[in-house]
C-alpha cells in the first residue's frame, strides 16, 4: 500500500483547498522549507489539525520544546555546535535512551551522528524547526555557549620569538651541499644554514 502524503491527507480531512495547497507546494519549491511549517506559518491549516496529519505520516511524537527546561547535564551531552548543526535539542534521558526533539526526525544521517556522538539511543521526537531554533538559542545561551568557544591567549610563549626571527632569517645553501643533489631532488641533509 502506498503511504499517504501529508498534503494528501490533510485534503482528504477537508483541512485545506486543492488550490491552497497547490500553492502551498509552489512556495515550497522557493523556500527551504517543510510543507507542515509553511502551512502553520500561512495560517492555512491549524496546529493540531497539522500534528495529527504529521502523526499519520511519519508515525513520530510531536513534542513541544518551548517548553522543555532539560537539565544542564542533558545540554553537555549534545553541545551546543551539535545541537545547531542537527538541530536537536536533548529533552530527556531514561538509561541508554536519549529523547531528542528534532527538526528532521527522519534524517538517518542526523540520528547516525548524534548515535556516535552521545553513544546513547536516541529515541526522536518531532518538533518544528522554528521551534527548534529558539529552544536551542533560549537554553544554550551561558555556560554551554562559552565551552565551544575555543579559548585564546593573548601572551606568546617564550620560543616564538625564536621562532619568528627564524622566519625572517636569511636561508643560504650550506658549503656541503652540492648543486647537483639540489637539482636532483636527493635531499640527504638539511641543505641550509641561519643567519640572523
Amino acid at each position: 500500500m502506498k503511504r499517504k502524503r501529508l498534503g494528501e491527507i490533510l485534503s482528504e480531512r477537508g483541512q485545506i483547498s486543492l488550490p491552497d495547497l497547490a500553492n502551498a507546494l509552489k512556495e515550497q519549491q522557493i523556500k527551504v522549507l517543510h510543507l507542515g511549517e509553511l502551512l502553520l506559518e500561512k495560517q492555512l491549516v491549524p496546529k493540531d489539525e497539522l500534528l495529527s496529519a504529521l502523526w499519520e505520516v511519519s508515525g513520530i511524537e510531536y513534542a513541544d520544546c518551548s517548553k522543555a527546561h532539560p537539565p544542564a547535564e542533558l545540554l553537555k551531552i549534545i553541545p551546543a555546535a551539535l545541537a545547531r548543526r542537527c538541530k536537536a535539542v536533548p529533552v530527556r534521558r531514561e538509561g541508554k535512551v536519549l529523547i531528542v526533539v528534532m527538526a528532521e526526525p527522519q534524517n538517518l544521517q542526523v540520528l547516525d551522528e548524534l548515535r556516535f556522538k552521545t553513544e546513547l539511543v536516541i529515541e526522536p521526537r518531532f518538533g518544528f524547526q522554528s521551534e527548534v531554533l529558539a529552544a536551542i538559542e533560549r537554553l544554550y545561551t551561558g555556560s554551554d555557549a562559552k565551552v565551544d568557544m575555543p579559548q585564546v591567549t593573548t601572551t606568546l610563549p617564550a620560543w616564538s620569538s625564536s621562532r619568528l626571527a627564524l622566519r625572517n632569517a636569511t636561508l643560504k645553501p650550506s658549503a656541503r651541499c652540492s648543486r647537483s643533489s639540489i637539482r636532483n631532488r636527493k635531499p640527504r641533509r638539511l641543505c641550509i644554514w641561519w643567519r640572523p
